[in-house]
């Protein structure tokens, strides 16, 4: 007597786009297996199971201050696991999680966070998974008591929601559309992906060891098409500046930081930041998506407008020491500066017993590219 492999069916392959109101998104896709023998196990290592709900089941992270995580490792949890952080559509499924979570005694033991998060963008919040909010449970003069972007749930005061920073640690509730077993959900991090495409595979096993297997591509872009602008950029104190994607890209984009910038001046690759080097130059930015190859490039003129600080203190001297030209002003300047002696007014200090002149001295400060100053010094 033989037993069947179970099947196993995978999605299509599938493309997302990244736009430009968050980072990263929660892509869910059915995974579905199905055996003539079926066991199953609604176990999760380190996981309370609190039960199910319209179809779909709900664990807990375990109590204890150890255990509590901010939202974002919270949510990369949820989804390495293939679920998300808990979504609530309606006054039932927050009664449900009320009534099936058990009340705990210890330090925020009793607070979850949940797969809402505020987006500047949109100015709204949204659920990580995109379906709409419809339905809030916002505890007193929420959202906004403590200024944050991501909310948590308080289970013993009615179910109530409250809005805090990530920073804040706190257990979480992960949500699995449609079962444990077929409902998957994959977290799209761009700083991960260098070409954009994952290939996910799934085997399903019998409890005879019978094994089948899927697989199927997600390929995650950044973006569709880029623009870029030519720009003027001005040297800091230290004297570089770093051209950054944010400074040279037409539009608004939630992760500059996975953009690559290279720099040339004739066809020469330059390191960046930019330094005084190449003040009063213009070289050549290019940005580029390297989930897409898709680039752009940009004028970039370098200039010093960050005016310098003068510094003019009244020196006694010896006359050797003022023969010498020792009475130079200081200036707290990196750059390039000149500094021109426009006036010198002496005048005789005939009855003083302990100097006999007094040179006043008025001075032009000059940077290339810069904010010039006068100086007066005596």
């Amino acid at each position: 007597m033989t037993d069947a492999a179970p099947t196993i069916t995978c999605p299509t392959n599938t493309t997302i786009y990244l736009d430009s109101l968050d980072c990263s998104r929660v892509y869910c896709y059915n995974v579905t297996a199905t055996d003539n023998c079926v066991q199953t196990s609604l176990s999760i290592p380190g996981m309370q199971y609190i039960g199910v709900y319209n179809g779909n089941s709900y664990y807990i992270s375990p109590p204890g201050l150890a255990n509590h995580l901010h939202w974002i490792e919270a949510n990369e949890i949820a989804t390495s696991l293939g679920g998300h952080l808990v979504t609530i559509e309606d006054v039932a499924e927050n009664n449900f999680l009320m009534n099936n979570i058990p009340f705990v005694l210890g330090i925020a033991d009793n607070q979850y966070w949940l797969g809402l998060r505020y987006s500047p963008s949109l100015d709204q919040y949204k659920w990580i998974t995109g379906e709409p909010v419809n339905y809030t449970n916002w505890g007193p003069g929420q959202p906004g008591v403590i200024p944050g972007d991501f909310v948590w749930y308080w289970d013993p005061i009615a179910g109530t929601w409250y809005d805090s920073p990530s920073l804040l640690f706190r257990r979480y509730i992960i949500e699995f559309e449609g079962g444990l077993q077929i409902k998957t959900c994959w977290n799209s991090q761009r700083k991960s992906l260098s070409s954009g495409v994952t290939t996910n595979v799934y085997q399903a096993m019998d409890e005879y060891g019978n094994m089948a297997q899927c697989s199927f591509t997600v390929n995650v872009l950044g973006s569709s098409s880029l623009s870029c602008k030519n720009v003027n950029v001005s040297l800091d104190q230290n004297c570089e500046v770093t051209i950054t994607p944010e400074m040279l890209l037409t539009g608004y984009y939630a992760c500059y930081d996975v953009f690559e910038v290279t720099l040339s001046h004739y066809n020469h690759p330059i390191p960046n930041p930019v330094d005084s080097h190449y003040l009063g130059k213009t070289i050549i930015a290019t940005v580029t998506d390297p989930t897409t190859g898709n680039s752009c490039w940009s004028y970039v003129t370098v200039e010093d407008k960050l005016a310098p600080e003068i510094i003019c203190r009244d020196q006694d001297m010896s006359c050797i020491q003022f023969n010498l030209n020792a009475a130079n002003p200081a200036v707290i300047e990196d750059c390039r500066y000149t500094v021109t002696l426009l006036d010198e007014l002496t005048t005789k200090l005939d009855c003083n017993p302990d100097y006999i002149k007094e040179v006043r001295r008025t001075g032009y400060l000059r940077i290339p590219m810069a904010t010039s100053a006068t100086l007066v010094y005596s």
